[in-house]
């Protein structure tokens, strides 16, 4: 699977996440008192800083620390909104986005409780649902599932994991397999009924959401490919031990924000990469690459 990166200037930035916003507030009315609020605040006075040439304002390691988190965050809304705002006011998302919205501002700030993560492992979940809306599936927000896709040959369980730590990845791969089989057992004929398990790898392979600076996308690719692949490697007794065929394998994602040096211009990084689970058949691993191949151009496009 292939990285994607996505250069774009701040003042696009700026005007994509208004329109996310005025989307989030047809479900929360008042968003200025959360973290979007906070981010749109934030971007909004990197343009100005921008236009009226002031650049040492954001010298302080405060400053550019929060504009540097409140850019990060806004490739995600933005992705949503783009992909989730044709939906309407579906029950799924009237249950979703007000959590969504909730969470400390800043995600270094996020605490060991689960509470406090919940916002951002629901805009994991809303980031993957999104995608599948740019996909052939058919996307069943009706069940306990975080996801349900459907085409004319299968069903297809989602379940997303965002561990906190290199520790909690193998609770949430154990947590996301037993949620996969009690979704299973929704049908009676479970013949073309699988589960598929989506881990975000944010905080495992850039702990502290540092700005990532390149001027040269070959080595950038080089270094993700590297850090994917020793995530993979290092991790994938966790789901080998899964012993349902019906559960096919996993998806690493990681995103990023980072800065194009030659270019001067922001530089959005998604890369992806799909492992399955050993002793899958054939057909099974044949609806995993055509999993990760969606991703892929899902990635390339965005």
């Amino acid at each position: 699977m292939n990285p994607g990166f996505h250069i774009i200037s701040f003042s696009e930035i700026n005007n994509q996440l208004r329109d996310a916003i005025d989307w989030l507030k047809t479900f929360v009315p008042n968003i200025t008192p959360t973290r979007f609020g906070q981010y749109q605040k934030d971007i909004e006075y990197l343009i100005k800083v921008l236009n009226e040439n002031k650049l040492y304002l954001l010298n302080k390691p405060v400053s550019s620390s929060k504009i540097m988190n409140s850019l990060y965050e806004a490739d995600e809304i933005i992705q949503i909104y783009e992909g989730l705002s044709n939906c309407g006011q579906t029950k799924y998302l009237k249950n979703k986005i007000p959590i969504f919205v909730k969470g400390p501002v800043e995600v270094n700030s996020e605490k060991e409780s689960a509470s406090a993560h919940m916002a951002r492992d629901i805009s994991f979940e809303l980031f993957i649902a999104s995608l599948f809306s740019s996909t052939s599936f058919k996307i069943d927000f009706s069940t306990e599932a975080d996801l349900l896709i459907t085409n004319s040959d299968y069903r297809l369980f989602v379940e997303c994991k965002r561990p906190n730590s290199i520790n909690s990845i193998r609770s949430n791969v154990k947590i996301a397999s037993s949620q996969l089989k009690k979704r299973f057992n929704l049908f009676v004929d479970k013949e073309n009924v699988y589960g598929i398990i989506f881990i975000s790898v944010d905080n495992i392979i850039n702990p502290n959401h540092s700005l990532i600076y390149t001027s040269d996308e070959y080595e950038l690719t080089r270094m993700l490919e590297s850090n994917m692949a020793a995530f993979i490697q290092n991790n994938k007794q966790h789901w080998n031990k899964i012993g349902d065929k019906k559960i096919i394998g996993i998806v690493a994602f990681f995103k990023s924000f980072g800065i194009y040096e030659n270019k001067k211009l922001p530089l959005y990084i998604r890369y992806a990469l799909a492992n399955n689970i050993i002793d899958r058949s054939e057909k099974e691993i044949d609806i995993l690459k055509e999993v990760a191949t969606l991703i892929d151009k899902f990635i390339s496009n965005t």
